[in-house]
Formats: C-alpha cells, structure tokens, sequence
C-alpha cells in the first residue's frame, strides 16, 4: 500500500475501533455466543476429526464474527456516500479497487483482533485443534470473509445509510443461517439443502472446517466463494464509478 493511502487506512481503523456499535458487534456479541454455547465440559471430550466440538463451535462463531463484521465495515461506505466524500476520493483519484482494498482492510484488522480473542478464550474453555490447522483456519476465515465486505460495501453504496448496514446484517445472517453456521444443512429440507451448498456462507464452512478433516473436497466451495466474490465486486465497481461521478 502506498504511503498516501495509509493514513485512510489508519482512519478508517481508528473510526472503528471508537464506535461502540462496531466493537459490540466485532467482539462482544461474538464472545458471549461462544461461552453461552461452548462452556460445556462434555464437549472437551468429544473428537471432531483433529479437534473437538469446542474448536468447532469457536471456528463457527469466529465465522459469524467475521462475516457480520466485514459486512457491518463495508456498509460504512453509505456514509461516505451521504458525506459526499466518494466524489472527492474519486476526484482525488482513489479508484474503486483501491477505496475496496482500504475498507476491507480497516475491518479486516479488527476482525483478526476478534479471531484471535476468540481462540484465546476457545482454548481456556477447552478447545482442541493443532496450532497450524487452527491458523489455517482463522486465515480461511479472514480472507473468505471479505465477501460479505463486499455485500456490505454494494449495500452502502446502493441503499440509504439509514438502511444499508441493518439490510447489510440482516443478508449477511439469513446466509450464514443457509450456509450452516447455526444449524447443519443436514436438518434442512432436501431442496433447501441442495440450495444451500451454493451460497457463501456454506462453502466457507467447508473451508474452515477443513483442518478438521484435511481429506475433505475443496474444489466446488473454493469456486463458490469466487464465484460470488467476483459479482460482488463487480457491482460495486460499478456501484462505485456511478456515485462518485453523482457525488451522492
């Protein structure tokens, strides 16, 4: 990153780190799902391929961490937009990519902060995982994620700030509810579960709950979360150049 870009980029991580909102939503809500559903001395005892069910629940609710916290940062981009300051990044010759790479990034800092607070209080409640499975699957987690930052940032640029980062939240939960997160696609109906591989959310589960069973088929996930990731961006590539250019 350019030395004219980082101080964006330390502004966009300082406006974070002092909205309550945002650290509630990053850590808070996050911590209290994964003691409230994690904190049982049985689950220490059950093996999940090469962890156990406590390292399973804490990568689930670090998935539901990051995704609502990428989604929340890139609806902040609604407020850019009412401020009139996309027009002035854009003048200024910010160009979409580069706008996406310090927005996403600015949350992405945080959400590795949230991750790894989760992995600490994870293992004090018995979590079992070896270290490079478990870092290999924070990392799915942070980059994978990023495609619900690009919802977020289409939902800000597209829809009124009063509305962008509820709508944002409210899409990004009813896919991680398709995906699995909350409840296993297997005690979904037939069709809603064949509909439920293809979404985001469910190919990042796989993803992330591969160092739990190495053996597990990539390709169609990967290609998923591509997939979506590239329509994401394009509308707000497009999203982007067109409220710029309007200033609004």
């Amino acid at each position: 990153m350019s030395r004219s870009r980082r101080p964006l980029l330390a502004l966009e991580v300082r406006d974070l780190a002092l909205a309550p909102r945002a650290l509630v939503a990053i850590c808070g809500l996050p911590l209290t799902l994964l003691v409230l559903f994690a904190d049982r001395p049985n689950y220490r005892h059950v093996v999940l391929g090469r962890g156990n069910v406590v390292a399973l629940i804490t990568v689930q609710i670090a998935l539901y961490a990051a995704a609502t916290a990428m989604a929340s940062g890139g609806a902040r981009a609604s407020v850019d937009r009412a401020r009139g300051w996309l027009r002035a990044l854009r003048v200024a010759g910010l160009s979409a990519g580069a706008f996406l790479g310090i927005r996403l990034l600015g949350v992405a800092i945080l959400t590795t902060v949230a991750c790894v607070t989760l992995d600490v209080v994870g293992l004090a409640l018995g979590a079992r995982l070896p270290v490079a499975n478990w870092l290999a699957s924070d990392l799915v987690l942070l980059v994978a994620s990023s495609t619900f930052g690009l919802l977020g940032v289409a939902m800000g640029l597209l829809v009124d700030a009063d509305a962008a980062n509820q709508l944002a939240i409210l899409g990004t939960v009813v896919l991680l509810f398709l995906g699995g997160v909350f409840v296993p696609t297997s005690a979904f109906p037939h069709w809603l579960s064949t509909l439920a591989r293809y979404t985001p959310a469910n190919a990042i589960v796989v993803l992330a709950d591969r160092p739990f069973y190495p053996s597990a088929p990539v390709a169609v996930p990967i290609a998923t979360v591509l997939g979506w990731t590239l329509v994401f961006a394009l509308i707000v590539r497009r999203s982007y150049r067109h409220v710029a250019t309007r200033g609004r």
